[in-house]
């Protein structure tokens, strides 16, 4: 994800995607609250196929990052601001 940050900052790529995974984060545990005081799991809004059965699934949409929004990462705590100003000037780069 760093190499696409400063990619984009450059101009060198269009766009990535990325999945926030403090709502993933946050998503799981509200779905353990609900097994463990017995309730059913709210949201549920997909499946998915573990080979053996369809699962029912709680499905986040990711994001598209591009440069209009390249900031979100920061808002979204994936990077430091700091961390993001050294990516987007081209510094530090791995």
């Amino acid at each position: 994800m760093e190499i696409a940050v400063s990619n984009i900052a450059a101009g060198k790529q269009g766009e990535t995607v990325f999945k926030n995974v403090n709502e993933l984060a946050d998503a799981v545990y509200d779905m353990i609250i609900e097994i463990a005081e017995g309730k059913e799991v709210t949201g549920i809004n997909g499946k998915f196929n573990n080979n053996n059965i369809d699962v029912p699934s709680k499905l986040l949409d990711p994001q598209n990052i591009t440069i209009e929004n390249l900031n979100d990462l920061v808002k979204a705590n994936y990077l430091t601001q700091e961390r993001f100003d050294k990516l987007t000037k081209g510094e530090d780069v791995r």
